[in-house]
């Protein structure tokens, strides 16, 4: 089968690989569609500790890794210890999946789950290979008309729906998504179902314009220099700040800009992860008197899983809103190239798919 292997840092290559043998307790998926993601852009542009560490480790014998997270397609191959599914189900899925039994898993974090379990490749591939295990904890079963990739769509809308969540966002509250990429969309799109008044920043102008289609009351255009903190402020009621601020650029920059958006007693949502050991001040008075509540808020639970793909088959989630470009597997790396500019893109892995999706 082909699959997109990672060799290092902007160094991809697709090549023929085994197709994964099907697990006892799993199945073989046959991948449909498999979305482009800010993670795995972040592997492609800044590599990976695993995979630079197994490259370190075997020299000219490392033959790279795969790749890709966000998928949907049709179970072709069923283990004889697979109770719950069979032949030409077709299935949207993400990994890894929680252990359940940890601390943080028994405590209703499992988005912080030290024991997780994986799965066999990558979803930038023709197949992959998944336990049964897997499939009960992070599969949803698509519906009848449903396309792969709406399907797909249903982890990066979850961990939106969580960076939401943890903003505790009321009827009426005014709130700030800084950075308008495929999270930060999903973000207003919930936040215009919660009845917020929903103000986004971002530089370009094709995501401010979807964010509008989205719901956003106003946006604030970083491309034409504007001090964005101040057009926060101004966009609220006697300049008093948002109840609520949500980091979605992953920029330190907007890190440490986010406090100074908030009004007192208001809670700021760091969703965007920076590169680590990077750091970012505040100004403690303004964090104590203020009484400001900064939440770092990681991926998202199965509960978050569920609810999103219920806001998928629903329609109040659409492909066309999220899902820009579509491409073959052989053009993976232009559709990472294409994504590192701010649209989401889908790639079709097997041909026979390639119509109609």
């Amino acid at each position: 089968m082909k699959a997109a292997r990672y060799y290092g840092p902007k160094d991809v290559r697709v090549k023929k690989i085994p197709i994964p043998k099907t697990p006892e307790d799993g199945v073989l998926i046959k991948i449909g569609a498999a979305l482009t993601c800010g993670t795995d852009l972040k592997m492609y542009k800044r590599g990976h500790k695993f995979a630079d560490e197994e490259k370190e480790r075997l020299g000219d014998a490392f033959e790279g890794v795969s790749f890709g997270h966000e998928c949907a397609g049709e179970i072709v191959e069923v283990g004889p210890k697979v109770k719950n599914y069979k032949v030409g189900d077709r299935v949207a899925l993400d990994y890894p999946a929680p252990c359940g039994h940890c601390y943080y898993c028994m405590n209703g974090q499992p988005n912080l789950c030290q024991d997780l379990a994986f799965i066999d490749g990558g979803a930038f591939a023709q197949y992959i290979a998944a336990t049964e295990y897997i499939l009960d904890r992070t599969c949803m079963r698509i519906p009848e008309g449903m396309s792969y990739a709406s399907a797909a769509l249903f982890e990066p809308v979850a961990c939106a729906l969580h960076g939401v969540e943890a903003g505790n966002i009321q009827t009426g509250d005014y709130v700030v998504i800084n950075g308008a990429g495929p999270i930060g969309l999903a973000m207003v799109a919930d936040c215009y179902l919660k009845g917020a008044y929903v103000i986004v920043c971002d530089m370009n102008a094709y995501r401010l314009q979807k964010a509008k289609e989205l719901g956003a009351h106003k946006i604030i255009d970083l491309s034409i220099g504007v001090d964005q903190v101040q057009a926060v402020l101004d966009s609220t009621p006697d300049r008093r700040g948002c109840d609520v601020v949500i980091e979605a650029t992953g920029i330190l920059d907007v890190w440490e800009m986010a406090p100074y958006m908030s009004r007192p007693g208001g809670t700021i949502v760091m969703f965007g992860g920076v590169a680590k050991g990077l750091k970012f001040t505040i100004d403690c008075s303004l964090l104590h008197y203020s009484e400001l509540t900064i939440k770092g808020i990681f991926y998202a639970t199965q509960r978050h899983m569920y609810n999103a793909f219920e806001l998928i088959k629903r329609g109040e989630i659409s492909e066309k809103d999220f899902v820009t470009n579509t491409y073959k597997l052989d053009d993976v790396i232009e559709a990472m190239e294409t994504h590192s500019q701010g649209v989401k893109n889908c790639i079709i892995c097997n041909d026979e798919y390639w119509e109609g999706e």
